[in-house]
């Protein structure tokens, strides 16, 4: 059994109000706060977090990003070097999903987590971006940078316009 680390709604009482249709029925909910199953270092601990804006990607520092979709977080994408540094490894919720070796050895697989599609563009194009500045030897502003232009140029005009945390 997978591990996955999403968010779900907790509480409906006051917010903004949120029009959903379930079963062909129409229902007026309200969103005010949203429960994480992730932190940085621990999947297993709820904590919970005010989430504004619905779309966004949210840095906990340079390597471990979050996509918010529809106000639901993903996450925590992280990597890190294999042991000999010939090579980097993709976690989702510190499980792994892929791995870097070099230009034609890419293998990334996020499928088994049943994540939604654009949580999976977003992710693959943060990471892609972040692999890029790695082995271009790029400063933070510049693969902020890279990471807003490779957002914007696959259509991922929302994620872009927000990303959070960025150090």
């Amino acid at each position: 059994m997978a591990l996955v680390c999403r968010v779900a709604i907790t509480a409906l009482p006051v917010g903004k109000p949120l029009l959903r249709q379930t079963a062909g029925i129409f229902k007026l909910a309200y969103i005010t706060q949203v429960v994480r199953l992730h932190d940085s270092d621990d999947c297993d601990r709820l904590k919970e977090r005010q989430v504004s804006t619905p779309h966004a990607v949210r840095f906990n520092d340079r390597t471990t990003f979050f996509v918010r979709h529809r106000h639901i977080e993903y996450g925590p994408f992280d990597y890190e070097w294999v042991p000999n540094l010939r090579g980097i490894e993709f976690t989702y919720c510190h499980q792994k999903f892929g791995e870097f070796y070099d230009i034609l050895e890419i293998q990334a697989d996020l499928k088994e987590f049943k994540l939604p599609m654009r949580v999976v563009e977003v992710s693959s194009v943060v990471t892609g971006s972040i692999v890029l500045g790695l082995l271009c030897g790029l400063e933070g502003d510049e693969k902020r940078r890279m990471i807003e232009e490779n957002l914007e140029r696959f259509g991922l005009h929302r994620f872009a316009a927000n990303i959070e945390g960025w150090m």
